[in-house]
Parts: structure tokens; sequence; C-alpha cells
């Protein structure tokens, strides 16, 4: 009996070493690798939380009747632009272009006030789009909110700028006027660039329309356009050509006898328009004395 024990334990045994000595193999277990995403460049202005990277709608509504009036400060210039930015502003009825001056803002302001000289309704849309230095060929790109009350920019150029929003957020509450749209933009840049939002501020409220400038009265007295009269020339007198009186002949006491038929007096006006004939009018003149001196001795002589 003891030994068919032992021999039942000496089985079990070598048993169990022969299925240990051909039991398969077990497969490796394959694990994939993960990817690693380099993290990004850390800013040197830190980061505010919550920036948003999606450009808002270029069409903004204003709540209210009046006309608009926009705030401008060109951020990468410290607000001294080098040109002059256009800005079109188009609701649908008007198309409004207005120049955002180059240059800083006039002091004490620290951003340009503009008057766009557009009015509009309760309600209304109004797209805007700005043009890099006018150029008509670069539109903006987009804008973003202010990151809070400091800066401006898109991460890794988020642009500090909390004086000229305090500023902005003061005068524009001075004036008893909403503030309608605060904008971050960015300029045009080359296809596949994101734009930074760093480049530019435009802030839309209400105001006033600017009066327009009244003309000063002229010192000056204006030159009349009626012509002077022009004088008539004055005609100047032309001297007469009066013949020199004719000598009278002294009657002769002798009678002479005529030889000739008698001549009677002309009794015509001698022309003298042209000057007077000298030696015809003494020569007829004397003839005629002659002949009635003639007569009157006859006459005399009968009696």
């Amino acid at each position: 009996m003891l030994a068919l024990v032992l021999g039942g334990i000496v089985w079990w045994y070598g048993n169990s070493l022969l299925e240990e000595e051909v039991a398969p193999t077990p497969s490796p277990v394959v694990r994939s690798t993960p990817t690693v995403v380099p993290s990004p460049v850390s800013s040197t202005t830190p980061e505010p939380v919550g920036i948003n990277l999606v450009s808002e709608s270029k069409s903004i509504t204003f709540p209210k009747a009046g006309r608009v009036y926009m705030y401008y400060y060109f951020i990468v210039g410290g607000g001294n632009a080098s040109s002059p930015y256009v800005i079109d502003l188009v609701t649908s009825k008007a198309n409004v272009s207005v120049e955002a001056p180059a240059g800083l803002p006039r002091s004490p302001n620290k951003m340009h006030i503009i008057d766009t000289g557009l009015d509009v309704a309760a309600g209304e849309v109004v797209a805007v789009q700005p043009y890099d230095f006018g150029d008509f060929d670069k539109p903006s790109l987009g804008w973003i909110k202010p990151n809070g009350a400091t800066s401006c920019g898109s991460p890794g150029h988020v642009t500090a700028i909390p004086e000229i929003l305090g500023w902005m957020k003061s005068t524009i509450a001075a004036t008893g006027e909403p503030i309608v749209s605060e904008q971050c933009w960015g300029d045009w840049d080359p296809p596949g660039e994101a734009p930074d939002y760093n480049d530019f501020l435009l802030v839309f409220t209400y105001g006033s329309p600017s009066p327009s400038p009244t003309p000063k009265p002229s010192t000056t007295p204006v030159a009349s356009r009626t012509p002077s009269p022009t004088p008539m020339p004055t005609s100047t007198p032309i001297a007469s050509k009066t013949p020199s009186p004719t000598p009278t002949p002294k009657p002769s006491t002798t009678p002479v006898a005529s030889k000739a038929p008698l001549e009677t007096a002309r009794a015509a006006t001698v022309d003298t328009s042209e000057g007077v004939p000298v030696t015809g009018v003494i020569e007829d003149t004397i003839k005629g004395l002659g002949a009635g001196i003639l007569l009157l001795l006859l006459g005399l002589m009968l009696l």
C-alpha cells in the first residue's frame, strides 16, 4: 500500500515537470508610441487666459439712432501711423470711406476721435472694412475683442495698452454715449499667415455732428465784375478854312468901255469843303464889280 502511494506521488511530480517544459511561449504585447507635440514658445508678455482666436463678424449692429463716431489708435507705431488708413463703413443705404489720419493724436487725446459723417437708425447694421494705408488690394484680415482692459493681440503677439483702453473708456463715459464695439484689428498678411490682432484699435460709439465751419466775413472789398463804361472819344473841333477877305478895288473915275458882254454875278455858293479856289474867286469878283460900276456911271451921264 505504501508503495502505491509513493508511486502516485512520483508520477504526479514527473508529469508536472513535463507540462512545464512544453508550455507555449506567450506573444509580446505591441504598444503604440504616443505622438509628441512640441509646446508653443512662451511669449515674453504673459498671455491672458481665454483669448479669442476666431475673428469676430465685420458687421456690427448699432442699438440706437445717431451719428457714428470712431476712436482710432495705431498700436504697432505707438499711436504714430506713417500713413493714413482707410476704413469703409457700408450700410444698406450708404457707403462711407473714412480716413484715419497718420501721426499722433492731437493732445491731450490719446486716440484720434473721428466724426464719420454716417447717421444710422436704431438697429441698423454697419459692415466695417479697413484697408492697410489706403491700399485697396490689402484689406485688413479681421478683429477680436481686447483682452480685458489691458491689451490687444493673439498668443505670441499680445501688446499691452492699458493706458489707451482706460482713457478711451473714461472719455466715452463722459459723453454719456454707449460703446458699441471695441475691436483689435489684424492688418493684411500674406496668405497662410494667421492674424495677430495687434495692429490698430477701433472703437465705435456715438457723437454730435461736427458743425460746419462758418466762413468769416471778408474785410477786403471785392472787385466788381461789372465793366466800367468806356469813355466816348471827345471830338476835337477842326479849324475852319475860312478864306481871307478879298480887298475891294477902288472905283475908277474914268469909265472903261467894256469890250466883252456883261457877266451876271454868280449867285451859287462856292463849295469850300476841299479848300477855296483862290484864283477863280478873285477873278470873278473883280469882273462883277467892274461891270456894276460901269453901269452906274452910264446911268449918271444920261441924267
